[in-house]
């Protein structure tokens, strides 16, 4: 006969082993737009964001001023912000202000602050375009070093020091098509503490961390599983890789080994090594995570090679794979300036949704004709 304790003990685990199921398949219950992620005296492009501490820190592309009249000044290459969480994980959103004009389409604001000082927070690098001050990466020939990062920061340590690190493209455009097809990535290291008001300090660990038609890991995405982080990587066809490294060791390329031909390895791939690709359809940005709710790893983004206003979702019970085929998730309203109508699809699983936390928020980027870029924040929840 169970004991009170042992039947307690056996109600526990099977309600939780009730909720954390594997989830192949997963189907959309309801979506609804949220809020719009935003600090007002900035438009800027391409946000993501990431735990950092008791707070949510953001980084995004290019990004200007919005001065009195609200027209934008000052272009710098990338920026950073702050952004709250409650002590639960969930979002505190702020009530429109009142002052908006009638027909506003956001219910809610996520608010973002912090003092860029007109400057690039991933550091131009002198070989990249940055003479007299220029923080945009603009070239005298029309070219430009698209310094832009794809993916906030992997945290590898979230007390004392936070500290974080990028790997960023040295993409090098004119009329933005690559000239350099596989670039060269610098490895940025991304530090504060949790208290701080400044935004946090970075520093360049090597420029060239990976080196020209080298797969550029961790510049697609990345995920940590005990201590270790898999790093993912695209090459200019949208193929993609996987590294891992200890997170202690991630500025030791010597420690990195590498997914080939389905087993690891610490000889490094070609940019064109086809036993290299893992197969998952992906390709556009996106946000690799793990589902504590349905114990399995997700991708979950846009599709490759458009900017298609479309969420698709794929799972896997480890960061190698294999993946599921993508599946449908949300479409969302885009934007209609130069054609590009809603792009940079993020997730955030930093944010705790609520007490089933069988849901997800997710952002992208969309933008209508000459206004500022906008960060809309929808709420995924699933079946």
């Amino acid at each position: 006969m169970l004991s009170l304790l042992s039947l307690f003990t056996l109600l526990v685990s099977t309600e939780a082993a009730a909720v954390r199921r594997a989830n192949t398949n997963p189907t959309v219950k309801s979506s609804k737009l949220v809020a719009v992620a935003s600090d007002p005296h900035l438009t800027r492009d391409s946000g993501g964001s990431v735990k950092w501490g008791s707070r949510t820190l953001w980084t995004y592309r290019d990004t200007q001023y919005l001065n009195s009249d609200y027209q934008p000044v000052n272009f710098f290459s990338s920026s950073a912000s702050y952004g709250a969480i409650n002590s639960d994980g969930s979002v505190p959103f702020s009530p429109v202000p009142s002052d908006q004009p009638d027909g506003y389409k956001y219910p809610a604001e996520y608010d973002l602050t912090g003092d860029n000082k007109n400057t690039s927070f991933y550091t131009i690098l002198p070989n990249e375009c940055s003479e007299d001050g220029n923080q945009g990466g603009n070239c005298y020939n029309g070219s430009r070093y698209a310094i832009w990062e794809d993916y906030p920061p992997l945290v590898t340590e979230q007390s004392g020091t936070i500290t974080g690190y990028t790997w960023v493209k040295r993409s090098l455009i004119e009329f933005l098509t690559n000239q350099i097809p596989n670039p060269s990535a610098t490895l940025y290291k991304v530090t504060g503490t949790d208290d701080q008001q400044a935004l946090p300090t970075v520093s360049v660990i090597d420029e060239e961390f990976w080196q020209v038609d080298q797969f550029a890991y961790g510049h697609y995405g990345n995920l940590v599983v005990d201590n270790v982080a898999y790093l993912y990587a695209t090459n200019e066809n949208r193929d993609i890789a996987l590294a891992k490294v200890p997170i202690a060791d991630i500025e030791e390329k010597s420690a990195y080994q590498f997914y080939v031909g389905g087993e690891w390895t610490t000889d490094q791939p070609s940019v064109d090594d086809t036993s290299a690709y893992i197969d998952i359809a992906g390709g556009g940005q996106g946000t690799f995570y793990y589902s504590e709710p349905w114990d399995q790893y997700v991708w979950l983004g846009q599709p490759g090679g458009c900017a298609c206003p479309e969420f698709i979702v794929s799972v896997s019970s480890s960061p190698e794979g294999p993946w599921t085929s993508p599946s449908h998730v949300i479409d969302v309203p885009p934007g209609n300036y130069t054609g590009i109508g809603a792009y940079t699809m993020q997730a955030h699983p930093e944010f705790t949704p609520g007490p089933a936390q069988n849901a997800i928020y997710v952002t992208y980027t969309q933008q209508y004709n000459n206004t500022p870029y906008e960060t809309p924040m929808y709420l995924i929840e699933w079946n």
